[in-house]
Order: structure tokens, then sequence, then C-alpha cells
């Protein structure tokens, strides 16, 4: 489902934003790979393995494929609030284009959180809008902060209210060790 929607916001980006010429290839190799996994489903139906059935019912879900394309827009949102209080001067539109190259850059992940890879993503997609190179560091290090300090902060959160202790941590380790 988020590839579905990642592969709409991309064809979108394609037509409104001034992208070069190696990421509108990348962003055809992505829509062709979603679209021969959809075909692929389509083709397979119920003659596919467990993974296939899986798949297809999730898309039969409509509350969950429209709640992922709620979220691809309440990060863009994001974004685009970020990029106000930090005073750069794009618009809407840009600020959900730099959410989906941030996203296809960090598609694979990287260091914990992608830390880096989500920084060098950010700054590549406002320098499609000719933001400087020194407020593009910045705002990629402030909408980081933004948009993972808390995801952070509840899990932490989460495991101290369910009673989890480094020592319960390190136990674990040990045992998954063997």
């Amino acid at each position: 489902m988020d590839g579905v929607w990642l592969s709409l916001a991309l064809l979108a980006s394609m037509a409104v934003a001034p992208l070069t010429q190696g990421l509108q290839l990348a962003i055809w190799c992505l829509v062709a790979v979603v679209s021969l996994a959809a075909l692929g489903r389509w083709y397979l139906g119920t003659r596919g393995g467990t993974f296939v059935q899986s798949v297809v019912e999730g898309f039969r879900n409509w509350r969950a494929f429209v709640l992922s394309g709620a979220f691809l827009i309440a990060q863009g949102l994001a974004f685009w609030s970020v990029m106000r209080a930090s005073h750069l001067r794009v618009g809407l539109v840009a600020a959900f284009v730099v959410m989906v190259v941030v996203r296809i850059g960090t598609l694979i992940p990287g260091a914990p959180a992608n830390l880096g890879t989500h920084q060098y993503a950010t700054v590549l997609g406002l320098s499609l809008y000719g933001v400087p190179r020194n407020e593009a560091v910045g705002f990629s290090l402030v909408v980081f902060s933004v948009l993972t300090l808390p995801l952070l902060l509840m899990g932490f959160m989460a495991c101290v209210n369910g009673g989890l202790t480094w020592g319960r941590l390190r136990d674990l380790r040990l045992e998954a060790a063997g």
C-alpha cells in the first residue's frame, strides 16, 4: 500500500518539481517495480502462496489503504510546518516534493533511524528549489529531530511502562545467544 501511494506521489512530483534526469529515471524504475508487483498480484490471484494471499487481503482493507495515504500527507504537512517555522521560502508543494525525495532516499535503511541518509536526502530535495546548502543542512537536522525525537520518547516511555529494564534486555540477549 505504501508503495502504491509513494509511486503516485512520485508521479505527482515529476509533474510539479524541477527534478534532475537521474531522479526522474529513479522514479520511473520504482513505479515500474510497483506496477509489476501489482500485476503479479493480479495474475497470481489466489494461486499464489501465503505471501501473495496476505498482500491481496491487505489491499481489500480500504481503511488501511486510506490510512497509509493519510500518513504520507501528514508527513508532508510536518515537513511544511517545519519549513515555515525555519523561515524557508518554499511552498507547500515543495515541502511535499522534499518529503517524497527523503522517503525515496531512506527506502533502504541506513544507520539507526537513517541518521545521515535522511539529512543527505533532505539537502538534495531542498537543492531542487535553490535553498542554500547551509540553510538546507540546518533544516535537515531540525526536521529529523522533529520527526524522530517524539517517536524515541514514546518508545522509551512504552518500555518503561511495560517494565523493561537494562537487566531484562541483557537476559534476553543472553538467551538469544544461546
